[in-house]
């Protein structure tokens, strides 16, 4: 009867343990406090993939006017305030190398690291980033699609291959740049 009550409770403990793991939250993917300004952001991503440059500077604004301490909708926003007004595209720039990276997720660092690398003139330091952060997140979707586009533009087409297919394996979404 001991043994039938024990194994009773052990069954019962690992269940409860896998639902709980099935019902934890992902983690979470960009650091916003505001749903609405993620879902902004998430519209700009997607404008930006297929090439719409005027929606993704208006969603991206919208995204930073629903919460000013969004770092990647600020990040995002950079370029398109350099392009308008370059004091306030530094300003941007200030406030986001500003920012505590640790509140961060990994993928965030990365493109602020990867950002910085740009504003800094250091090009050759990306794919040491791209690799570094794909050898502990090696199928992060966006990271993924980014090496697959340099290894595409360098005609490293075998590489580039290798690494769309992973991404369709991983995010199928990510792949496409138009609504067909």
């Amino acid at each position: 009867m001991k043994r039938w009550m024990w194994m009773t409770l052990a069954a019962v403990l690992v269940i409860g343990a896998g639902v709980t793991l099935v019902a934890l939250p992902k983690g979470q993917e960009w650091t916003t406090s505001s749903p609405e300004a993620l879902a902004e952001f998430e519209l700009a991503m997607e404008a930006q993939r297929k090439l719409y440059g005027e929606d993704v500077q208006r969603h991206v604004k919208n995204a930073v006017e629903l919460d000013p301490d969004f770092v990647m909708a600020r990040l995002m926003s950079v370029n398109a305030a350099i392009k308008e007004d370059e004091e306030r595209g530094k300003a941007y720039w200030d406030e986001v190398l500003a920012t505590d990276t640790s509140k961060l997720t990994p993928r965030e660092r990365y493109f602020i690291e990867r950002s910085l690398a740009y504003r800094e003139e250091r090009p050759e330091d990306i794919p040491k980033l791209m690799d570094e952060f794909l050898a502990k997140y090696p199928n992060d979707p966006y990271v993924l699609r980014q090496k697959g586009d340099r290894a595409w533009t360098r005609d490293e087409l075998e590489e580039a291959e290798r690494l769309f297919r992973q991404l369709a394996e991983t995010n199928p979404c990510l792949l496409y740049t138009s609504d067909a």
